[in-house]
């Protein structure tokens, strides 16, 4: 799963608008703590080097691990919407 480090992404100058041109125009960007990813068994590391030459960020990471069902429902308990999807369903 690829990611972005807040820390280097701010020391970089580099803000949400940044990660979603192009191609990836039409995603959204959601936020978990790399903490709450690392309880949860997964490996998060800096990855610079895997990623489009014309779509470079120096805040690229990665996530390593088994990303299963219950794996994705824990993860996405603690999300954070960055760049929301548009009409999306918000219960009261």
């Amino acid at each position: 799963m690829s990611v972005y480090a807040e820390n280097i992404a701010i020391k970089h100058a580099e803000s949400p608008q940044d990660f979603l041109r192009g191609r990836w125009s039409e995603w959204h960007l959601a936020s978990v703590t790399a903490g709450r990813m690392r309880q949860l068994r997964q490996r998060v590391y800096c990855d610079t080097a895997n990623q489009d030459g014309d779509d470079f960020h120096p805040s690229h990471a990665a996530v390593q691990g088994t990303k299963d069902g219950k794996m994705r429902s824990k993860l996405g308990a603690e999300y954070e919407w960055i760049v929301s999807p548009m009409n999306r369903y918000n219960p009261d």
